[in-house]
């Protein structure tokens, strides 16, 4: 829960940057449904907390399942910070056998006790890489207190660079921040210099040989040589 606290704080910032939220919705990532299946992963894990080795594997795979996800969308602006603090969450739970490990001490300032079943984060006699387990807390007089990574920290941090980038990106399609025909996060500059270039192409009239703008993706009927845009004399 504290990570989603975190997450809405962030988001809250926005307008006080002078972001506009609404931004966000222009950004449409690949494969959504991959963040549904690592959180019902995750809900799995915590459900079945008492069945041997399920639900540490669980708890893995909801990270393999986040990591595609990443991966799948790699374009977007800020979002390699937020994988590194995947990755080290990840090394942190495989070597500790799909646990993460947990600070006592920060257990402690954190106001939580050790859990007497499977815990995606608890205190693991012997640790591995425990640097990069749960040794922050926030004290326990805080809402919805909780022990945190080195990795966590990273995921906000990515998180807050990627929201704050996109909700204060100039709304045209030539940003990177944006997606319609240019691919994410790889437009050339002069996109955001000559948008007009990049939304001229999303109409029918043009010259039916001109070769699109670098960066543009065009829509599988959009072939700028070719089906009804051909002269006559050219169609075979």
């Amino acid at each position: 829960m504290l990570l989603v606290a975190v997450a809405v704080v962030i988001l809250l910032t926005v307008p006080l940057t002078g972001g506009t939220l609404l931004r966000l919705a222009d950004v449409r990532p690949r494969s959504p449904w991959l963040l549904w299946l690592a959180v019902a992963a995750q809900f799995c894990a915590g459900a079945t907390s008492r069945v041997p080795h399920l639900s540490p594997a669980l708890h893995v795979a909801s990270y393999v399942v986040l990591s595609v996800l990443l991966w799948r969308n790699r374009g977007l602006a800020r979002l390699g910070v937020v994988a590194l603090g995947g990755v080290l969450n990840l090394l942190a739970i495989v070597a500790n056998r799909g646990v993460m490990p947990a600070s006592p001490t920060a257990l402690r300032s954190a106001g939580l006790s050790a859990a007497d079943h499977f815990s995606n984060s608890a205190p693991v006699s012997g640790a591995r890489l425990a640097f990069l387990g749960d040794v922050f807390a926030t004290p326990a007089w805080v809402p919805l207190a909780n022990v945190f990574s080195v990795g966590d920290v990273l995921i906000w941090l990515g998180f807050g660079l990627l929201v704050h980038t996109v909700a204060r990106a100039p709304s045209s399609p030539g940003h990177p921040a944006s997606r319609g025909r240019i691919r994410l996060g790889r437009a050339l500059p002069a996109a955001a210099e000559r948008p007009d270039r990049f939304v001229n192409w999303g109409c029918r009239q043009r010259d039916p040989h001109q070769r699109p703008p670098a960066g543009v993706l065009l829509e599988p009927d959009q072939s700028p040589v070719g089906g009804d845009d051909l002269p006559h004399d050219r169609q075979t």
